[in-house]
């Protein structure tokens, strides 16, 4: 990932730019018909923006949100993956997902 920043009378602002990936499985039932499992790896932007105030020489404290987007996936449910008494149901509806992250990271930084 790349960061970019500012610092001003010990606080450090940045944000930074990059890559994210994901193991997603998913599967889906009517009934007692189970589907196929669908998985698939994902690739996303990732982006932050954080704060960095040096609260000693050897500490300071962090403070960051992050996004994490991985677009969706989207595939038909019924073909040939559910049967009904032997007879396939076909193209009976698309299971779709939107898969996103956010996170808020708090820390400490000791050093030495």
């Amino acid at each position: 990932r790349a960061i970019a920043g500012y610092e001003y009378e010990g606080l450090r602002f940045y944000g930074s730019l990059g890559l994210a990936g994901a193991g997603v499985t998913t599967s889906i039932s009517f009934g007692n018909q189970a589907g196929t499992p669908v998985t698939r790896t994902m690739v996303g932007a990732h982006y932050a923006l954080g704060m960095e105030f040096q609260a000693s020489r050897e500490l300071s404290i962090r403070l960051e949100i992050s996004q994490s987007n991985f677009g969706g996936m989207a595939y038909p449910v019924g073909s040939g993956s559910f049967n009904s008494g032997g007879g396939n149901l076909g193209n009976v509806a698309t299971h779709s997902l939107n898969i996103s992250a956010t996170n808020l990271t708090v820390g400490a930084l000791f050093e030495f």
